[in-house]
């Protein structure tokens, strides 16, 4: 028996031929490069095994994969010729958006076809004709989404390394898409039923909506790394645009009714229940409510990011919306905290009038937690931050005890040795290369 994934939004259907008789399941195949790939990590950031692999019964492996591996173990020259690799080589990406920019009108006539087709049947149920318009419509539309999905991974590997240029290829894929975007017109020649499920597809279960996610991702990016007012107060503005009144209902009564984050009680507003019974509502819901949250941190506004962690802390995390498969916690979450450690250390370090050491100690006891939710040999490369902000703050707190006529605070002193150990070998222990057991 022969295992594929089905379509989705990582991977497109192989050419390779499935024999008569032989039977394709469902079943992801998600790759993660080997101990000695990571040690050649800069010489060869697309290895061979995700190069030549393929899923089950072929079709590329996904992409996000490689990047993610990247954010843990690569740095921002191996992370931008990765994504340059999926960018023009990778079968699910470049050549589709070539294909789309190229002859937009075939595939606009693809669509229809495929509404067409899967409305013709009488017959068939109405989960049948939706079933069929959706697999039917997806190979257009993944071409026009395909920039969107490489906007996606160059932002995460731009974020992760503080990388303008990363950044700026992230929204120069944006706009391609807005350039597609604007020659979409659904024809109202269409069924009622194609126009409709072509309009969630487009918007309510994907690309518009991603589209949004990603402008406020790059704002969020110009804000963390200029600081500057005017840029965090556009950061806080798109994100607070997505605010609607049924999110912002939901975000207000989830749990309340049960275990699950729709789960409400009967006194929720009417509005929040009409949310939480649209498609794929949740998992954007909680998408929204992050950006949401990381730009209100920014502005010193700790409240949604308390919410969102209490959400996270209240939820199973095998529902498909948290991503806990290498680190065993969402990078979100990881994200979230350094930000609100590093949000209050500055705040208390620029205190009208002097600084804050309390703080300021406050604040560096927080962001040496983060580590304490991860293991650097799965996330080398995000250890490394903190570890090395947490460093450089723990001596700038003693420079300042000290100026103050205060003994330094010695509480850190364990964790800072165990980051200098660490970090002196860190490269070793990502690639597995320490080996034997320490003497007594």
């Amino acid at each position: 028996m022969l295992l594929t994934t089905a379509p989705g939004a990582y991977a497109q259907a192989s050419d390779e031929k499935i024999e008569e008789g032989e039977i394709c399941l469902p079943v992801l195949r998600v790759w993660n490069g080997t101990p000695a790939e990571v040690k050649a990590i800069k010489a060869t950031p697309v290895p061979l095994s995700f190069r030549d692999g393929v899923q089950a019964c072929g079709g590329p492996l996904r992409a996000v994969d490689l990047i993610d591996w990247h954010l843990r173990f690569g740095t921002e020259e191996s992370a931008f010729a990765a994504v340059n690799y999926i960018a023009d080589r990778h079968a699910a990406y470049r050549p589709q958006v070539r294909k789309a920019a190229k002859d937009i009108d075939r595939v606009m006539a693809q669509i229809v076809d495929a509404a067409r087709h899967s409305n013709s049947g009488q017959e068939k149920s109405e989960d049948k004709q939706q079933m069929l318009l959706t697999e039917n419509l997806y190979r257009p539309l993944a071409q026009l989404s395909s920039p969107l999905e490489i906007a996606d991974v160059a932002l995460a590997a731009g974020d992760r390394f503080n990388s303008v240029r990363l950044r700026n290829l992230a929204s120069n894929w944006i706009d391609e898409y807005d350039q597609l975007r604007a020659q979409i017109a659904f024809p109202q020649t269409a069924s009622d039923a194609a126009k409709a499920r072509f309009d969630e597809l487009i918007t309510d279960e994907g690309m518009d909506i991603k589209r949004s996610e990603l402008r406020i991702r790059v704002a969020l990016f110009d804000a963390q790394q200029t600081g500057s007012s005017e840029d965090v107060a556009h950061a806080v503005l798109m994100a607070q645009q997505q605010r609607t009144e049924g999110l912002m209902a939901v975000a207000e009564n989830a749990f309340e009714g049960g275990t699950d984050f729709c789960d409400l009680p009967d006194y929720a507003p009417q509005i929040a229940k009409d949310a939480c019974a649209t498609g794929n509502f949740e998992r954007r819901a909680k998408n929204l409510m992050y950006l949401d949250a990381l730009a209100t941190v920014l502005n010193g506004d700790y409240g949604p990011a308390e919410r969102f962690l209490e959400i996270y802390g209240r939820d199973r995390k095998d529902n498909g919306d948290w991503d806990t498969r290498w680190t065993g916690i969402d990078p979100r979450i990881v994200k979230l905290k350094v930000a609100m450690a590093e949000t209050r250390y500055s705040t208390a370090a620029s205190e009208s009038g002097g600084f804050n050491l309390d703080e300021m100690s406050y604040a560096l006891d927080e962001l040496t937690a983060v580590t304490r939710l991860f293991s650097p040999a799965d996330d080398p490369v995000g250890f490394r931050k903190i570890a090395l902000s947490a460093l450089q703050k723990e001596k700038e707190l003693a420079g300042l005890a000290e100026k103050a006529g205060d003994k330094p605070d010695v509480r850190f002193s364990q964790t800072m040795s165990l980051y200098r150990v660490v970090l002196s070998r860190l490269d070793e222990i990502a690639s597995g290369s320490i080996s034997g057991v320490p003497s007594d």
